[in-house]
């Protein structure tokens, strides 16, 4: 079986190492030279984060808004990295050029950028992560045209939504049930099971009620 990257244990696909506060660190830090997030939305906004704190000159350094000033940045030759092949992987990920100036304030180059670099540090993008996680994670980051956040169904939202088709469904579905009732005991006359079939009644009643007037 072939070991997963730590990258991706960690949910760092950037491998950040550590000495910033980020948010989403993981409680317990198993690695010296590599933080840990919780899930990778997190480590997609420390990696977005830093990408455009080079973008913006943070801390007095010079802006880099290429892909090959960004990447002597990020991977520099001096720590032994293959700086020059990481551009030409990102080059060719990206189908920019190197000297191509991006905006790393604005989703789709930030996502485009992540994304590759995400590849050449983990070996791939789609084997270990989604679209959503570097969508909430450039969501965080403060990313200018990031796609709206998809809803997500909680266990509460289900119940209420229940109840509220119940609600809604009552006043159609007692009459119905008081016909069955007529029809039952015209049928079998009285019996002390009445209100266990009447139960089952109005629970078949519902449902179908629901399915047949449920929105797409």
């Amino acid at each position: 079986m072939t070991a997963v990257p730590l990258g991706v244990s960690l949910s760092n696909p950037g491998n950040i190492r550590p000495g910033d506060p980020w948010q989403g660190l993981a409680e317990v830090q198993p690695c010296e030279d590599f933080c840990a997030f919780k899930v990778p939305m997190w480590g997609f906004r420390a990696m977005a984060r830093n990408l455009i704190s080079y973008y913006d000159g943070a801390r007095g350094a010079t802006p880099a808004r290429t892909i090959e000033a960004i990447i002597y940045r990020w991977a520099p030759p001096s720590d032994n990295n293959p700086t020059e092949a990481y551009i030409a992987a990102v080059c060719k990920t990206t189908g920019l050029r190197r000297d191509e100036t991006l905006d790393l304030h604005q989703y789709d180059d930030t996502w485009r950028l992540c994304r590759a670099m995400t590849i050449q540090e983990q070996g791939s993008f789609e084997k270990y992560f989604t679209k959503d996680q570097l969508d909430d994670g450039l969501r965080l980051a403060g990313c200018e045209g990031c796609p709206p956040e998809k809803a997500k169904r909680s266990p509460g939202m289900m119940i209420t939504y229940g109840a509220g088709a119940v609600a809604s469904s009552a006043p159609v579905v007692i009459p119905m049930v008081v016909g069955a009732k007529e029809t039952i005991v015209g049928l079998i006359g009285p019996t002390s099971y009445m209100p266990l079939i009447l139960a089952a009644v109005f629970v078949v009643l519902i449902f179908v009620h629901i399915r047949t007037t449920k929105k797409p």
